[in-house]
């Protein structure tokens, strides 16, 4: 039996009328309502941005104002929203909670997982449908538009003021501009060295500690970075490149392209042996003929 506390405060009296979703308070609603219609009746008299709730727009004036009243309780670090702080504090955890249903790779934010199922799966957020390809998948995007289910900002293309580079996704945007950023908040704990991301940080860490997690399942072979483990495997790929000269066979076209270079050393050496010789040849024919002409 549930408690009569816990059904007054599970009590949600206000309706949407169009999904029937229903929400305890009537301001709630109200912003709600502003999914369906697209509105975004509050604006920034600075840029002039729109934005759906009051809440988001004093948030957003941070931005102009500089003004960061919320901190990291680790790091130190500012921020202007107090959600921001709840997002940075998951990458000091090693928690990740949120599962891609595809590759079931796991990230810390769900912001995250969405951008990597659309960029990597060309899944739609929405629906979770697949495509084959960016173009198909954004045509899909605009029908969840129409309906209203998605904001039209889903389909925006993010330009980089510094370099002029565009992006599809917002992450990957903010990801960018840390490369015309001198901040790097992660920092080693043994020498000091800091970087601009934590995953950089994790591959400098492992110099220190010798550990080395990446391991050859075929020979058993470990190694502290992927990259180099994925370059050994390649010796124990079945060789598929063969020399147009030789029997000789290699797993990688590099290695191809190196060996046929000591052919054509040798195809020049024996053309300059020949090209010799034949001069050798032709000046003691030259010297016979002269001296029987005397």
């Amino acid at each position: 039996m549930i408690p009569p506390d816990a059904e007054l405060q599970d009590h949600r009296p206000y309706s949407c009328s169009d999904c029937g979703k229903s929400f305890k308070r009537r301001s709630t609603l109200k912003d709600h309502m502003l999914s369906h219609s697209g509105q975004k009746p509050h604006e920034c008299q600075v840029c002039l941005k729109k934005f759906k709730k009051k809440t988001v727009l004093n948030q957003h004036m941070r931005v102009h104002s500089g003004e960061k009243p919320y901190g990291c309780g680790v790091c130190g670090k500012r921020f202007s929203g107090r959600s921001n702080v709840t997002r940075h504090m998951l990458i000091h955890s090693d928690e990740k909670p949120h599962k891609c249903s595809v590759c079931d790779k796991t990230f810390i934010q769900r912001s995250v997982l969405t951008t990597h199922q659309r960029l990597k799966h060309h899944m739609c957020p929405v629906c979770e449908e697949r495509f084959t390809d960016d173009e198909s998948l954004e045509r899909h995007l605009r029908t969840h538009v129409e309906e209203g289910a998605v904001d039209e900002s889903v389909l925006e293309t993010f330009s980089c003021s510094d370099c002029g580079k565009q992006f599809k996704d917002v992450l990957l945007f903010r990801q960018h501009k840390f490369v015309h950023s001198s901040d790097r908040p992660y920092s080693c704990s043994v020498c000091g060295r800091s970087y601009r991301w934590k995953s950089r940080l994790e591959q400098h860490e492992l110099l220190h500690s010798g550990e080395q997690p990446h391991k050859c399942a075929e020979c058993g072979r470990s190694y502290r970075w992927k990259s180099h483990l994925q370059r050994h495997v390649l010796r124990h790929v079945k060789k598929v490149f063969h020399c147009s000269e030789c029997d000789g066979t290699f797993s990688s076209s590099f290695k191809l392209q190196v060996h046929t270079m000591v052919h054509d050393i040798l195809h020049n050496r024996q053309g300059s042996v020949q090209s010799v010789g034949g001069a050798r040849d032709k000046s003691s024919v030259q010297s016979v003929g002269g001296a029987r002409d005397t």
